[in-house]
């Protein structure tokens, strides 16, 4: 089943104007639809349907973002800077789990992870507010040792 939403075919120079800034928003806000259209493909208008189906929910999304990623990878060279961004997003993953929380995209240096969905819980929102507590308080030990062995600041922005 495809969804019926694709952006309209637009000249280059509306697309590289002021007023195309719908379009590049849509672009940007892409890997969120894809994310989140994996867990509610079931929900989308597709053209064999007359009604929707699936059911309706709150979720809670938290993204979290290495603060001054490019700047570690200037200084630690690519091969080291991608290892602590793999340590760093273990780190975060095991702590969105901790609370119940699906990882639902892992990218460069930033995570998403969703509340609520697959599994509904009525505190989903303070699950998802615990979690970047716990992804803050981890990282933070983390970057102590970051920062002794390399001179290099860590920080989170969840």
């Amino acid at each position: 089943n495809e969804v019926l939403c694709r952006p309209a075919t637009r000249p280059h120079y509306v697309r590289n104007s002021k007023e195309g800034w719908a379009e590049r928003r849509s672009a940007a806000q892409a890997p969120f639809r894809q994310a989140l259209l994996r867990y509610t493909r079931h929900t989308a208008i597709t053209p064999g349907m007359a009604v929707a189906t699936g059911e309706r929910r709150i979720v809670s999304v938290l993204v979290a973002d290495v603060v001054g990623s490019t700047a570690i990878g200037e200084k630690l060279g690519p091969e080291r800077s991608k290892l602590l961004i793999d340590e760093v997003m273990r780190i975060m993953t095991e702590q969105v789990r901790r609370f119940d929380g699906t990882v639902a995209q892992l990218v460069g240096d930033e995570m998403l992870a969703l509340f609520g969905v697959p599994v509904a819980h009525e505190d989903d929102a303070e699950r998802a507010l615990r979690a970047a507590l716990a992804i803050q308080r981890a990282l933070g030990q983390y970057a102590q040792e970051v920062e002794a062995a390399y001179g290099v600041p860590l920080a989170i922005a969840a």
